[in-house]
């Protein structure tokens, strides 16, 4: 499962390069400065240890943060926004607030910068999910 995690981050950051990026530090995803939407790529420092900190390692960040998990932002069956991502148990699913709340810098913001597609690239994303 680790092999896959980091083939699949690898995949992410490349297509991050195609990625429009905005810092999202509130728990709220639903702030009027920006709102998610299906498709948002949310990259996480997690803080997990000395995996997450050879993923850090060998991945580059923005404005200084520093990511060592994905997950995409997809609707679930009542239309709502969730997450998936590949956790140690597998592929899971996971409410935004828990995936938002999940790390915290010393200002106990959430450590989660939202990539987008660019929009040249936004067909892509039914395909991926």
């Amino acid at each position: 499962m680790a092999h896959f995690c980091f083939w699949f981050l690898c995949v992410v950051l490349i297509l991050f390069s195609s990625c429009a990026s905005e810092r999202k530090t509130e728990p709220d995803v639903g702030a009027d400065k920006f709102e998610l939407q299906v498709g948002d790529l949310l990259f996480q420092d997690s803080d997990c240890g000395p995996f997450c900190d050879a993923i850090e390692k060998v991945t580059f960040g923005v404005e200084g943060s520093k990511f060592s998990h994905v997950g995409l932002v997809i609707n679930d069956k009542n239309d709502e926004l969730i997450v998936i991502e590949a956790i140690t148990e597998g592929v899971v699913i996971t409410s935004l607030d828990s995936f938002f709340v999940r790390s915290y810098d010393a200002d106990n913001n959430s450590k989660v910068v939202v990539g987008r597609l660019k929009e040249k690239h936004q067909h892509l994303i039914s395909s991926a999910i």
